[in-house]
C-alpha cells in the first residue's frame, strides 16, 4: 500500500486521525464521501501501526490514538469502565513522561468519553520517576 502523501511521521499520522479526519467525517454529506474518509482513516491507521517509534513522544502519540478509539463514546466495542480507566491512567502516566508536544496533542482528545475518570485532569500530579 502506497503511504499517505505528507503523512510519514507519528505526530502527522495521530493529527489526522485525531482531530482531522473526525471532522472530515463530520462535514459528509454522503455514503460516498463517508467511505472515502473511513478509507483514508483505516490507511492511516495501518500507517501508524507500521510506524517505528523513535521517542517516548512517539510512544504516547501511538498510545493516544488506540486510548481514544477505544473510550470513546462512537467507539464500536464498548470496553469495560475499569479497563477504559487504565487505559486512560497509562496515557496519562507516558503522557507525564513525554515532552511537552505529545501533551498538548492529547490533552483534550484521547480522553474524550472520560466520564468518571478524568485521566487528563490537572488535578493529577504529573508523575515523577
Amino acid at each position: 500500500m502506497a503511504p499517505i502523501p505528507g503523512l510519514t511521521d507519528i505526530a502527522g499520522l495521530a493529527d489526522i486521525l485525531l482531530s482531522r479526519l473526525p471532522e472530515l467525517a463530520d462535514e459528509c454529506r454522503s455514503d460516498p464521501q463517508l467511505d472515502a474518509v473511513c478509507e483514508l482513516e483505516a490507511r492511516t491507521l495501518r500507517q501508524l501501526a507500521e510506524a517505528t517509534a523513535t521517542s517516548v513522544s512517539d510512544l504516547v502519540l501511538k498510545t493516544g490514538v488506540l486510548v481514544a478509539r477505544l473510550v470513546a463514546d462512537s467507539a464500536e466495542v464498548e470496553i469495560p469502565d475499569g479497563e477504559a480507566a487504565l487505559l486512560r491512567s497509562l496515557l496519562r502516566d507516558l503522557t507525564s513522561l513525554g515532552d511537552v508536544t505529545a501533551k498538548g496533542t492529547l490533552r483534550t482528545t484521547a480522553v474524550a468519553g472520560s466520564n468518571g475518570d478524568h485521566a487528563d485532569d490537572a488535578r493529577h500530579p504529573p508523575h515523577r520517576p
